[in-house]
C-alpha cells in the first residue's frame, strides 16, 4: 500500500481492533495521535484509521486497543468445464440450476450483460458509490459469469456454442470493493461483508464469493478479513475464497518449481471454502485435468492449515466480457470472437485465468447444492464437496498431485448433490498440519468438536493409503500423502519460519518497506501458456 507523505511524516492506514465498541474517547485518542478515523466496523468493534507511522506503536500499546493490521490493499486475484465439473450432469440429473439462490459478488463490480439479465437483484457499490451496476475493471463480471451466466448472448445467433455458468439460474448481488485497476482496502471488503450479512434475509445471500486475496501477514485469527469471513459464516452464508496464483516461484513460469505457503488471505481461514485451480487441458474428460501450476499450495502461513480445500477449473476460462473495462482494454487477445465459434456480431465473451475462476465454480455448484436442499448449513455444504471431490488430480508433468497441492481433489458437482451426510456438531474446519517429532514427519492436528483426522500424514516407512483424509466417510480417520516435501532446510528452518527475528522485527511485518506497501489484496489472473 503507498505511504501518504504529509507535514514531513509519513502516514498509514491502519484497521484499530478495540476490546469494545469504539467510543468518543478512542476516538478522540486517534485525533491526538495526529491521526483521521476514516471508517467505523461496528461488527468487529474496529476503527479504520490513517496516522503517522511513528505513533503507530503509541497506539497499539493503549489498553483498549486489541489488535492493530494493516489496511491492505486488494486485488481481483464454460463448456469445457462444466463437463470437468459434471455440472451439466447435475443440471439433466438433479433439475437444479440455482433458481432463487443469492450469490453475492465482491469484486470490481458487475456489468448488466444480457447473460444476467433480470438477476442483478441488488447493488452496492463502496468504491465509487455509483447507483446503477457497472464494472469497470472486468474482473467481477468474469466472476459473476461463471457462477450464473444464461449463455444467452452465446445463443442469440452469435456463437455455435452455448457459454453458460455453473448455475444459471441463480441470483447475483454485485458488490463493488475494487476498483478499475482490480484493488482496493481491506476495510471495505469487511464493509462490503457486513453489508450482505444485514441484508442477506432481504436478497436471499447464500453464498458470498471472494475471489480476491493478499499475502498472509498474519494469523487468521486476528486477520480482520478473515474475521469477517468468520462472522458471514456464522450467519449462514457459505464463504467461497480464491486460494491465490502464488504457488509457484518463478510467477510466469508454468514449469517453475512450486512454491508452498502460497495460500492468500482470507483463504487461509478454516471456516470458508479455498479453491485452488486446475487445468482442462481444452477437453471435456476430466481425466485428464491437471493442476494449474500458479495454484496456491499448503500449508498456511503461521496457522499452517492444509489448503485448498477443493480445486476446480481455472485456466482460460471462458466468462462475460464487460465491454471497454480495464481488462478489457489491456488484453484484448482474450476476447472470444462469434467467428471463432461459426458466429457473428459483437464480441461478448473473454477468457481468464485464476484461482478466482475456479472459485467462481464452487461458488455456482454451492447455488445447485442449496436449491436442492435449502436447509443445508455452511458445514455440511463444505463436508459434501470435500467428501465427493475427485481425488485422482495430477501435476503437470503427470505424478500424482498431493494433498498439499489439491486439497480433497477437484470438483465434482453431481457427486456432490448425491452426498447425503451431514455436519450435526462442531464444525468442518480445514485441518491443520504440524510438525513431528521427528524431521519430515507431519501430522494432521486434531480439530475441536470435530473428527477429521488426527492420524500420521506420512510415517517413516511409506505413505498410508489414499483412503482417506477426504474419504468416503465424513469421520474421515486415514491419511495419505507423498514423501519429502517439507525438508529442514526448506520450511522448517529455524532461520525461516520459526525465528524471533522474523515476524515480529523492525524489518519485515511492521516496516514501512512490508507490511504497510507490499501487501496487496489481489484478484489473481496469471494462468499457464
Amino acid at each position: 500500500m503507498g505511504r501518504v507523505v504529509q507535514g514531513g511524516m509519513h502516514r498509514q492506514r491502519v484497521i484499530v481492533q478495540m476490546h469494545s465498541t469504539p467510543t468518543s474517547a478512542d476516538v478522540g485518542y486517534v485525533r491526538r495521535l495526529k491521526g483521521e478515523v476514516k471508517r467505523v466496523l461496528e461488527q468487529v468493534n474496529a476503527l479504520v484509521v490513517e496516522l503517522p507511522t511513528a505513533y503507530i506503536p503509541l497506539l497499539a500499546h493503549a489498553q483498549r486497543v486489541k489488535w492493530i493490521s494493516p489496511d491492505r490493499l486488494v486485488r481481483s486475484a464454460m463448456a469445457w468445464e462444466n463437463a470437468a465439473t459434471r455440472a451439466d450432469v447435475a443440471w439433466t440429473t438433479y433439475g437444479v440450476s440455482g433458481a432463487g439462490i443469492g450469490v453475492a459478488i465482491l469484486d470490481t463490480g458487475v456489468y448488466p450483460h444480457e447473460d444476467l439479465s433480470g438477476r442483478v437483484v441488488a447493488w452496492r457499490d463502496f468504491v465509487s458509490h455509483r447507483p446503477s451496476p457497472v464494472d469497470d475493471n472486468g474482473h467481477g463480471t468474469h466472476v459473476a459469469g461463471i457462477v450464473a451466466g444464461s449463455g444467452f448472448a452465446s445463443v442469440a445467433g452469435h456463437y455455435a456454442v452455448r457459454f453458460n455458468g455453473v448455475a444459471p439460474g441463480a441470483n447475483i448481488i454485485g458488490v463493488k470493493v475494487l476498483d478499475a485497476t482490480g484493488a482496493g482496502l481491506v476495510s471495505n471488503v469487511i464493509a462490503g461483508i457486513d453489508w450482505c450479512i444485514a441484508n442477506k434475509d432481504l436478497y436471499n445471500i447464500r453464498v458470498i464469493n471472494l475471489s480476491l486475496g493478499s499475502p498472509v501477514q498474519e494469523s487468521y485469527t486476528t486477520d480482520p478479513l478473515c474475521q469477517a469471513c468468520e462472522r458471514a459464516y456464522q450467519a449462514g452464508i457459505v464463504v467461497v475464497t480464491a486460494a491465490g496464483n502464488g504457488g509457484r516461484l518463478d510467477p510466469m513460469d508454468p514449469d517453475s518449481p512450486p512454491s508452498y505457503m502460497s495460500v492468500d488471505s482470507p483463504g487461509n481461514d478454516p471456516y470458508v471454502i479455498t479453491v485452488g485451480a486446475t487445468n482442462t487441458q481444452g477437453t471435456m474428460d476430466p481425466s485428464d485435468d491437471v493442476m494449474a501450476s500458479f495454484s496456491g499450495k499448503s500449508p498456511s502461513r503461521f496457522d499452517h492449515l492444509l489448503k485448498p480445500d477443493i480445486v476446480a477449473p481455472g485456466n482460460r476460462v471462458i466468462s462475460l466480457l464487460s465491454p471497454g473495462s480495464t481488462l478489457h482494454e489491456v488484453s484484448p487477445q482474450n476476447e472470444v470472437h462469434p467467428a471463432s465459434f461459426e458466429g457473428s456480431g459483437a464480441v461478448r465473451y473473454f477468457t481468464l485465468s485464476g484461482t478466482s475462476m475456479a472459485a467462481a465454480m464452487v461458488s455456482g455448484a454451492v447455488a445447485l447444492m442449496l436449491e436442492q436442499d435449502p436447509t443445508l448449513t455452511p458445514d455440511t455444504v463444505k463436508a459434501r464437496l470435500m467428501v465427493s471431490a475427485r481425488k485422482a488430480v495430477y501435476n503437470r508433468d503427470g505424478t500424482p498431485a498431493s494433498i498439499f497441492v489439491r486439497g480433497a481433489g477437484q470438483l465434482d458437482i453431481t457427486a456432490a448433490l448425491s452426498r447425503t451426510e451431514s455436519i450435526t456438531a462442531g464444525a468442518a474446519w480445514s485441518p491443520f498440519v504440524t510438525r513431528g517429532i521427528q524431521m519430515g514427519l507431519f501430522f494432521l492436528a486434531t480439530i475441536p468438536a470435530f473428527n477429521w483426522a488426527v492420524e500420521a500424514l506420512w510415517s517413516s516407512s511409506e505413505p498410508l493409503s489414499e483412503s482417506d483424509i477426504y474419504g468416503t466417510e465424513v469421520n474421515w480417520t486415514n491419511v495419505a500423502g507423498p514423501h519429502g516435501f517439507w525438508s529442514d532446510n526448506l520450511l522448517w528452518s529455524d532461520n525461516l519460519l520459526w525465528s524471533d527475528n522474523l515476524l515480529w522485527s523492525d524489518n519485515l511485518l511492521w516496516s514501512d518497506n512490508l507490511a504497510f506497501e507490499s501487501a496487496t489484496l489481489h484478484a489473481l489472473l496469471i494462468g499457464d501458456p
